[in-house]
């Protein structure tokens, strides 16, 4: 093959790794609107399953095609479909019919990556001697590609970010046809390449695609209200970016009040207010008695009001409130750049929450990472409802779950806190309430503060819409406790669920039919039971019918609250674990027969084993990082960028790999990994601890972690291909494809599995020990 031929081939193969992964990060996004947050992990799933069936796919086309004595199938037009397939997609998933249907809409997200896994892998079968720059321009393609969609997404809105990769992956099926030297192909990839990209510019400048439609599902706020015949509403902003759909709806039945949604879900409010504290409107009046979070802050002191932290405030609720009841100097934290910009336009509607008051500052981070680098004492931590429903991290599993209610963050929380400051979490039900106990008493623990002394800085305020979980640094004071109490029965906070120190239990006695009477308790039994060491913790845990542990940064999940295996991971672990073992029985029954059978099985476990290994890897290395970087959506594509030019750089350097040490390089490298895994694990969180008040040196800290770990992991998959060609197996090729990136989905799944049953550390252990299982097939055998 000429040096020219393998340029414009590494060059096209560049390009439509790009595309590919900026429709595979762009589908995650659209899902979360169309779908509810659960079903965003299936995309990844979908993404590898399309690009392993591809390679499986060619095995059985290039075989049936070389019985026949045909020619090969160009390239060029697995990769032109590919990029008509993506186009296609997105005219489709704008209709409510598709959208709506989980199956249909899935298997058109599928087919794309199909297509372009059949076109890959033929790559590799075709050019084997050159797959270290093959497979680097696919990962540093897929690496830039992880930084271009977040420009796409926050530039353009997300049918226009499906056209662009449909228009960069058809760019790179024109290359491929240079590189393939097929004329004919390379001019029909042309005109495609034109009339995709007509199509994109046209929909910049005259839409004529419609809008995602919001997901027909009653966890979708805004689809509730919309659909609600009693509700004239209207939706009248919505934004796109990387952070996901922003739409503020106006519902006329509420005119002094705008309803702001990420994904369809995640409302927050927006109140109309003229900007003075004097304020006697009705919807004002209503945020100061109605609010349940307004009744501790009430009865705040003042000098327990003069700085104070809200994290997620939203559309301004919770600062607009705070300067009601007094607070001097506040600090907001929104992770969601779109609700401040949207806020900020609004200011003539919302009184200039944002903008018009000097002591409110408002800073777009991610409210754990801004805390743990902030040096400041706050005598109030406000969080509201913080926890959104969509998916924010590129695994899709993240189920809303971060690190704002684990046991190192109610650590951070009270390190954080005057000795006379407050705790305040409005959250969305009894059992959330109950699991911020069970881990701020675990938190107190650590501390040596034993359950009975912590239950005296706690109370629970129970209310079946929006109860508070409320926390102070020191033990509250018998009179305020009992100015609580007196406050929580006046304003109807009884019925079991609520908690205040000192306070008794009261049993009445009530008819509900005729003469069948039931008791009514004011007090949480439970809890009062914790205060008096009638009983210990872990029993209250361990006797409860859902999972109450404590939540930690390494296993961060706390909406889970399943004793079991949340039924779609369950299902997504069987599916894939018993694809992966059907591609293995089925690869090694059609191994060259006339190599020995000691060798027959080498291929399979390297594929397998770097497959499972690169995912359990990547999911828990992200996972970890992003606690110490913040804004998680822009920290992700870092990451991944970076994982994947190391990657890239590692391919490529496999290059100089002399054909008589490929086992050994194999071995080699995948005990790097292994030990790097295994340095990770043990020192990530003492390093970035101490980097974690320098966010430049952090972020170029973590590139090159994992930059160093990629590019160890580099070098196995394209060895493994020359190994293959050098065994006489290079029709094997796309069979082994298909297996690695079978093995991948089952290496996500697993990887999550692992994570919410033992924690992300265990994940990369196992990682870890899946690379040294490989290497030590290859650097013992002879």
């Amino acid at each position: 093959m000429a040096t020219v031929q393998r340029i414009w081939l590494v060059l096209g193969v560049f390009l439509l790794s790009f595309g590919v992964l900026v429709f595979e990060i762009a589908l995650t996004r659209i899902f979360s609107v169309i779908q509810t947050y659960h079903f965003v992990f299936l995309i990844i799933s979908i993404s590898m399953l399309g690009l392993s069936l591809g390679g499986i796919f060619d095995f059985f086309w290039h075989r049936r095609k070389a019985s026949r004595g045909d020619t090969d199938t160009p390239i060029v037009l697995w990769a032109t479909v590919g990029s008509i397939t993506i186009a296609l997609f997105v005219v489709l998933i704008t209709s409510p019919m598709i959208a709506n249907s989980l199956l249909l809409s899935m298997l058109l997200a599928g087919i794309p990556f199909f297509f372009a896994g059949t076109a890959l892998a033929s790559v590799f079968r075709q050019f084997a001697t050159h797959s270290a720059f093959i497979y680097a321009a696919d990962l540093i393609g897929a690496a830039l590609g992880a930084l271009g969609v977040i420009w796409a997404l926050n530039t353009l809105n997300g049918p226009d970010v499906i056209l662009f990769a449909a228009s960069i992956a058809g760019g790179g099926g024109v290359l491929i046809g240079i590189g393939e030297s097929s004329r004919r192909n390379t001019l029909a990839a042309a005109v495609v390449l034109v009339l995709l990209g007509v199509g994109f510019g046209l929909n910049i400048s005259q839409p004529w695609l419609g809008s995602v439609p919001v997901g027909r599902n009653l966890e979708k706020d805004l689809y509730r209200i919309l659909q609600n015949p009693s509700v004239e509403a209207e939706i009248v902003e919505s934004r796109w970016s990387a952070f996901g759909r922003t739409d503020m709806l106006k519902l006329k039945s509420e005119p002094d009040m705008l309803n702001l949604f990420v994904d369809g879900a995640a409302g927050t409010a927006m109140l109309k207010w003229n900007g003075s504290l004097s304020d006697t409107s009705r919807t004002i009046q209503m945020l100061k008695h109605h609010f349940t979070g307004a009744l501790p802050l009430n009865l705040l002191e003042e000098h327990q009001k003069d700085k104070a932290l809200i994290i997620g405030p939203g559309g301004g609720r919770d600062v607009l409130v705070s300067l009601l009841f007094g607070v001097k100097d506040i600090t907001a934290v929104e992770v969601n750049p779109d609700f401040v910009g949207i806020v900020k336009k609004y200011a003539d509607f919302n009184g200039g929450i944002y903008t018009h008051h000097p002591h409110v500052n408002i800073v777009v981070d991610e409210g754990r990472n801004f805390l743990k680098r902030s040096k400041e004492q706050y005598d109030l931590i406000l969080l509201t409802l913080p926890i959104t429903k969509s998916s924010r991290s590129y695994e899709g599993f993240a189920l809303t779950e971060n690190f704002l209610f684990t046991k190192e963050a109610f650590q951070d929380y009270l390190a954080h806190l005057t000795p006379e400051g407050s705790l305040i979490i409005v959250n969305h039900g009894y059992v959330e309430s109950l699991k911020l106990l069970t881990t701020a008493l675990t938190a107190f623990a650590d501390q040596g503060i034993a359950v009975p002394e912590a239950m005296k800085h706690i109370y629970v305020l129970g209310h079946e819409m929006m109860p508070v979980f409320g926390l102070q640094k020191t033990a509250l004071d018998s009179s305020w406790a009992d100015a609580l109490h007196v406050s929580l029965h006046m304003a109807g906070f009884d019925g079991g669920s609520s908690y205040v120190p000192y306070a008794e239990q009261i049993v009445v006695q009530k008819t509900i039919w005729e003469d069948m009477q039931t008791e009514l308790r004011m007090m949480n039994q439970n809890m009062i039971d914790l205060s008096k060491g009638k009983i210990e913790l872990d029993t209250l845990i361990e006797a409860a019918p859902i999972d109450l542990k404590s939540v930690t940064d390494d296993r961060p999940f706390f909406f889970n609250i399943a004793p079991r295996l949340p039924e779609v991971l369950n299902g997504l672990f069987w599916f894939s674990g018993l694809f992966l073992a059907g591609v293995i029985g089925f690869s090694m029954r059609h191994q060259n027969a006339q190599i020995h059978p000691g060798v027959v099985w080498r291929p399979v476990v390297l594929f397998v084993g770097i497959g499972m290994g690169f995912m359990l890897l990547e999911i828990a290395l992200f996972q970890k990082l992003v606690l110490y970087l913040g804004q998680p959506t822009v920290t992700l594509a870092l990451l991944l960028f970076s994982l994947l030019v190391g990657t890239g750089l590692g391919s490529f350097a496999s290059g100089w790999v002399r054909d008589d040490q490929l086992m050994l390089a194999i071995g080699c490298t995948a005990v790097g990994v292994g030990l790097h895994a295994f340095a990770a694990m043990a020192l990530t969180d003492m390093i970035f601890d101490r980097l974690l008040m320098n966010t430049t040196l952090t972020m170029v800290v973590a590139s090159a972690l994992l930059m160093i770990i990629g590019l160890a992991m580099g070098f196995p998959f394209p060895l493994g291909i020359r190994y293959l060609k050098r065994i006489n197996c290079e029709t094997q090729i796309p069979w082994m494809w298909g297996l690695n990136g079978a093995a991948s989905v089952f290496g996500s799944v697993f990887a999550i599995v692992l994570a919410v049953t033992y924690g992300y550390s265990t994940s990369l252990l196992v990682g870890g020990m899946t690379y040294l299982g490989v290497s030590g097939v290859f650097i013992t055998a002879r």
